[in-house]
């Protein structure tokens, strides 16, 4: 009997979920370009209902960097990839039907995805276009919702008590077939913003305070974040970003032992010098941390390997939504002494803090996700750098720093530094940006710096990324004085630091 139970044992020992979950998730591949909109939709809200318990869906997307990202996944064993739907992806219906409850209809007017995308989640059921009907009787489907003819103030109506209060996305016609998935997944209500629609202000106030509203809208920006900051939203722009229902849920397996974001080497301060540090913008935006900052040549390119110091926001919630990244980031900035990261504006989401109707939440949300990437500076989007929150941040223990920038102006203050609670605030001197400086220009006027021995200048420059990506950061550098020294944004504050004590 002794070797039975020994085997017995073995096996018990081989199929134990410790040993399973080494194993990476098996997930069926889909490719986003070779469907139409209404296939990806319906396939999207699929891939968010089966995500309430198991992900088994992800979207790629040729010519664009999601297929980097899924190569790095599974090149690192953190998932596998199944192409068997790859060219017929309709086929999942059938493959999922004993998971799926129902089918929600929706036509060609202009709202009406939105609405059946909002009944999805609550009625675990996924979407189909008129147009497509037959492929969901085919399947044997009940319709359990017809939402052709349905307003969104209607759809409101019967939702209110079923969808999240935590969230909301906001989606412009024009990318409405992406986010479906998350809302799916998380009950979230599915929305076109209308700043003249009577339903807004019930929505946003319905919200929690400190709901987050993902995607972006058609308004201007500053409308939009003042409109939400008013409501005690953050937005985390999302509008062109896929498979956040799954990528969330997928861990490299090291990422709990991924150590903090070590601080840059320390400068000593030299009276001779002025020291300026580049700081990329946007490193709010998920979808394009998602389809361009990680993988283009022209941003972190899967690792820098320049020989200057470069530093760039980074959504601080990037370790909340796409973990993987999150921990590449980390990798990256502890592996790299001239990459510095500091958290993207305005904290855990964007916001024009002075609008914002309490400092709390905002607070507690900003700096819980900042300590989750390891980043202890926080560049602000505001519209006035003397409002309560931007005190209730730097009294927190954890925040070293901030760097403001105005909103109509990232340098409308023209490189002024104080000091706040011992910490400091320094403001864009001069913009590397289409409209305003060229590296040329940029650089002439750095080198116009006034210098003394006893009285060293520290300039921070917002770079924008739609403009003007790491090699014309370097052109820049090129034209500099020798008096001139390029550090990060973290020695930059270090050696604002000496300086006030010397």
């Amino acid at each position: 009997m002794a070797r039975p139970t020994i085997l017995f044992y073995c096996l018990l020992f081989l199929l134990s979920p410790s040993i399973l979950a080494q194993s990476p998730p098996t997930l069926f591949l889909v490719e986003e370009t070779m469907m139409s909109k209404d296939e990806t939709s319906t396939i999207a809200s699929l891939q968010g209902l089966l995500a309430k318990g198991d992900p088994s869906i992800i979207f790629s997307m040729r010519g664009r960097n999601m297929e980097l990202l899924l190569h790095d996944m599974t090149s690192q064993e953190v998932v596998s990839l199944d192409s068997s739907y790859l060219d017929n992806p309709m086929e999942l219906v059938y493959e999922f039907q004993d998971q799926i409850e129902g089918y929600i209809l929706y036509g060609d007017k202009p709202y009406s995805s939105y609405a059946a995308t909002c009944f999805a989640g609550p009625l675990h059921s996924i979407i189909i276009s008129e147009s497509m009907e037959d492929l969901a009787i085919e399947v044997g489907l009940t319709l359990v919702k017809d939402c052709r003819t349905m307003s969104m103030a209607d759809v409101w109506t019967e939702l209110k008590d079923s969808v999240s209060k935590q969230g909301i996305v906001i989606q412009p016609q024009k990318s409405s077939h992406f986010l479906i998935d998350l809302a799916v997944r998380d009950n979230l209500f599915y929305y076109d913003v209308d700043l003249e629609d009577p339903l807004l202000d019930k929505l946003f106030t319905a919200l929690n305070p400190g709901a987050v509203a993902l995607g972006w809208s058609r308004y201007h920006e500053s409308e939009l974040i003042g409109m939400t900051s008013s409501y005690d939203i953050g937005v985390i722009p999302a509008d062109w970003a896929l498979n956040l229902s799954v990528l969330d849920a997928i861990y490299p397996s090291d990422f709990d032992a991924v150590d903090n974001l070590k601080a840059s080497a320390t400068e000593t301060l030299d009276t001779t010098k002025d020291y300026v540090a580049f700081l990329m913008s946007d490193g709010d935006n998920l979808q394009f941390i998602l389809n361009d900052l990680i993988y283009q040549s022209q941003y972190l390119d899967n690792g820098r390997t320049e020989d200057y110091s470069l530093s760039w926001t980074i959504a601080p919630s990037t370790a909340s939504y796409v973990p993987f990244i999150g921990a590449k980031v980390k990798d990256w900035h502890n592996d790299a002494e001239d990459m510095d990261c500091i958290a993207a504006p305005s904290g855990w989401a964007y916001v024009f803090p002075e609008a914002l109707p309490s400092c709390k939440t905002y607070v507690e949300k900003t700096t819980k996700e900042m300590e989750s990437m390891g980043l202890t500076i926080i560049n602000v989007i505001g519209n006035d750098p003397d409002c309560p929150c931007i005190d209730s941040l730097l009294q927190h223990e954890t925040i070293e720093g901030l760097v403001f920038y105005w909103y109509e102006n990232y340098s409308k203050g023209e490189g002024m530094i104080e000091f706040r609670y011992g910490k400091p605030i320094v403001h864009g001197y001069s913009n590397l940006w289409g409209g305003f400086n060229s590296p040329s220009q940029l650089a002439r006027r750095l080198n116009r710096l006034a210098k003394s021995e006893d009285s060293p200048s520290f300039s921070l420059i917002p770079v924008h990324v739609w403009s003007y990506g790491k090699e014309d950061v370097k052109e820049c550098i090129g034209k500099l004085d020798d008096s001139m020294e390029v550090v990060t944004v973290s020695q930059l504050f270090d050696l604002i630091l000496q300086n006030a004590l010397r």
